[in-house]
């Protein structure tokens, strides 16, 4: 570990996932035993979002390739004896997240209206980076970028999604595992 590999130069014609898929054998030569990706999923700004702006948390970005393509690099990785782990943003959402759109349009009707934080918690890891967005009359907390809204975990039915969005990945892709944002 350590070793950062960047993939699809501008000298390849391949791009995403498939880009990763045939430069497999080279990143099991490097002594990789784990392939970590970033967020998989598509983002609100694919400028600067990353993935870590989450819109829909079982799918996969066109943009990296098809599911079919990722099936195919999960099942060749394992071939290799590698395993696949990808960051798996649970922290938060985006700001234009579908949840978070119903809570604006209904407020406390909302059926995900209690899936996000809405007060500072004090005494807690970053406490003090805590910030306050108002969206038609409701409060979310976020950390430091206005639009990534946290999650309140206190809500059962939000951690039974958040887990069934881990299951998803592992029984639809393959995946072995997270690194949890």
């Amino acid at each position: 570990y350590g070793t950062s590999v960047t993939f699809a130069s501008s000298r390849d014609e391949v791009k995403g996932l498939e880009a990763i898929r045939r430069r497999l054998p080279e990143i099991k030569q490097l002594g990789a035993n784990v392939l970590w990706m970033m967020p998989l999923t598509p983002p609100f700004d694919e400028e600067g979002g990353a993935g870590y702006d989450v819109l829909d948390y079982k799918k996969l970005w066109p943009q990296l390739g098809s599911p079919a393509e990722l099936k195919r690099l999960v099942r060749e990785a394992h071939q290799l004896g590698m395993k696949v782990i990808i960051d798996v943003v649970l922290n938060h959402s985006s700001a234009h997240h579908p949840y978070v759109l119903d809570i604006q349009k209904n407020g406390r009707k909302s059926p995900y209206y209690d899936f996000y934080q809405r007060e500072k918690i004090p005494h807690v890891p970053y406490a003090d980076a805590m910030n306050t967005k108002v969206l038609n009359g409701t409060t979310f907390i976020y950390y430091f970028w206005d639009e990534l809204l946290n999650f309140n975990f206190e809500d059962e039915r939000l951690r039974d999604y958040l887990l069934d969005v881990v299951s998803f990945w592992v029984t639809e892709y393959g995946i072995d595992g997270y690194r949890f944002d």
